[in-house]
C-alpha cells in the first residue's frame, strides 16, 4: 500500500519498476508529517509502539543469529563507532570509487 501512495503522489517509479533499471532513479519519494497529539488513541500510542519493538525483538533471529531491529535504533552507538573507528566500507566498492 506505501508503495501504491509513493508511486502515485510522487509520480515515480513503483518498486517493481525500480528492480528492473540498471540503475536506481526516478524512485518514488513522499515525506509523510503527523501530529501523533492530534490523533484520538493518542493516550495508547506509546504503549502500542512498546508493543511492536518488544514483539519484534522477540522473533525469530535469522541464520545470522542477529536479532532484528528497526531502522536507526543503533544509530547512537553506529555513529560513535564511526567516529573513533572510522566509516567502514567494502573494499571493492572503494576501489571502484578511487578508479574515478
Amino acid at each position: 500500500m506505501l508503495d501504491i501512495l509513493a508511486t502515485i503522489l510522487s509520480g515515480g517509479r513503483a518498486v517493481h519498476m525500480i528492480e528492473s533499471c540498471t540503475s536506481e532513479y526516478g524512485v518514488s519519494q513522499v515525506f509523510l508529517a503527523v501530529d501523533i497529539k492530534k490523533l484520538n488513541n493518542f493516550p495508547s500510542v506509546e504503549m502500542a509502539i512498546e508493543s511492536i519493538i518488544n514483539d519484534l525483538h522477540n522473533s525469530v533471529p535469522d541464520e545470522s543469529g542477529t536479532g532484528a531491529r528497526y531502522p536507526g535504533e543503533n544509530i547512537k552507538e553506529i555513529r560513535k563507532k564511526s567516529l573513533t573507528d572510522g566509516i567502514p566500507v567494502d573494499k571493492q566498492v572503494w576501489e571502484e570509487i578511487l578508479s574515478f
